[in-house]
């Protein structure tokens, strides 16, 4: 096929077409999680992001946001901004004894210690 000709049939595509022809995943809007939003993704595509805590550049695969949306059927305005090793450091701290355990923005006993003090007797 010529040069010209496949700029041609290009041209014509839509721009899911265009976008499902580089590799990405049509999504099924029915699996997605309620989000009274006007406008969920129609197609996922491989996205880079920069770890928060290492700086490591990692890629979020297309079928791992399939999964993320269609199955576990997390909010669409999510993005990841850990990669998986900081994730599971994180994961494991919190099912250790090593880190806190906290309730909302306060430590336990913080929370606890503030709630006897503004109560009236």
């Amino acid at each position: 096929m010529s040069r010209r000709r496949k700029k041609r049939e290009i041209a014509k595509m839509s721009d899911i077409q265009r976008t499902l022809a580089r590799g990405a995943i049509l999504a099924d809007r029915s699996k997605q999680a309620p989000n009274n939003s006007y406008c969920p993704p129609k197609y996922y595509e491989d996205v880079a992001f920069t770890c928060r805590d290492c700086g490591v550049e990692e890629v979020w695969t297309a079928k791992q946001q399939q999964w993320y949306y269609e199955v576990a059927k997390g909010s669409i305005y999510a993005q990841p901004v850990r990669c998986r090793e900081c994730r599971r450091k994180i994961a494991g701290l919190s099912r250790g004894a090593s880190k806190p355990a906290t309730n909302g923005r306060f430590k336990t006993s913080q929370f606890w210690l503030r709630s006897s003090v503004a109560l009236p007797l």
